[in-house]
């Protein structure tokens, strides 16, 4: 039997009905999925279940039409293959309860310092960063997609003085829905920041590789969506989907300028969209600098704050 590549979302509960994007319903509308990546299409792309009264449903063949864009170039999964599982998600109330204990979070007493404690935390609580107890002072970043699903979070230990990440004796870094003990949890990140693009659909996207990045260059320029993909190799067109017909601006760390030039044209190949990769730190870097791969937070804190991204 033939396998289609897109088909309506099967139900799993009520996350996975929507707000119908014709007549408001909401919980009445069902997405299409990307049978090959498990990812959803654009968010106006579904039916709505009101047969009788809306009778809304907008096809991904006209979507491809209207829009003037291809399918993604995905390798089609093996016919024996399962399809991909849905991704699991974590409740927002989990969320909701680790983003109240700032001043014993030391990235957040970090940002309090350079910013002052209303500014710091206007940002910590814009891109839903927590606080979490497994080490004192850790730092949460939590992953929630444009539908506002917890996807899960990064748990990171930061100095309170330096703001810099705690590697030793180890690299403190763990996983949410691990530490929360979720059995049979099917992970699929998304952007950090990613459940901003819905909020301001205008803006053109940064992206960055460290979630601290993202949450200070927002602070310096608010003219741009600032996401994170949480470390140089997860820059991938699976994971930047949600980025499709946005104008999106890549800023890489120093020591990874040709690396992340060569994924700007894969991403422009597979999202059949405009990707531009910022020489901002490329033109001022120093051979110290680069050994040490700076990002853009580094230039920022210490005083660069004229780039033109």
């Amino acid at each position: 039997m033939k396998k289609f590549r897109y088909s309506l979302e099967k139900y799993s509960g009520p996350g996975s009905r929507h707000a119908c994007p014709n007549c408001g319903a909401k919980g009445k509308f069902s997405r299409y999925v990307d049978n090959y990546t498990g990812e959803h299409l654009h968010e106006e792309v579904g039916r709505c279940n009101r047969e009788n009264t809306c009778r809304y449903h907008f096809k991904p063949k006209d979507y491809f039409r209207t829009t003037g864009t291809r399918p993604p170039k995905v390798a089609a999964p093996d016919k024996n293959m399962q399809p991909p599982k849905p991704p699991s998600y974590i409740k927002p109330s989990m969320m909701a309860k680790s983003m109240r204990p700032y001043r014993k979070n030391n990235l957040a007493i970090f940002l309090a310092d350079r910013f002052g404690e209303q500014k710091a935390w206007e940002l910590l609580k814009r891109y839903n960063v927590g606080t979490s107890r497994h080490w004192p002072g850790a730092t949460v970043f939590w992953q929630v997609d444009p539908e506002g699903r917890v996807r899960t979070g990064k748990v990171m230990l930061y100095d309170a003085q330096t703001g810099k990440r705690v590697k030793e004796p180890f690299n403190h870094m763990h996983w949410a829905h691990r530490l929360l003990g979720k059995s049979n949890f099917h992970l699929r990140q998304c952007l950090f920041g990613e459940h901003l693009l819905n909020l301001e659909p205008g803006k053109p996207v940064a992206v960055v590789e460290s979630e601290k990045s993202a949450l200070i260059a927002s602070a310096f320029y608010p003219e741009f969506v600032w996401l994170a993909c949480g470390g140089a190799s997860h820059l991938s067109p699976e994971r930047c989907l949600a980025l499709k017909g946005r104008e999106i601006i890549l800023v890489p760390d120093t020591d990874k300028f040709h690396e992340w030039a060569e994924k700007a044209r894969k991403l422009e190949e597979s999202l059949s969209t405009k990707v531009r990769i910022s020489k901002c730190l490329e033109s001022i870097a120093t051979g110290k600098e680069r050994e040490k791969g700076w990002d853009i937070a580094d230039y920022l804190l210490n005083g660069t704050s004229n780039l033109i991204i």
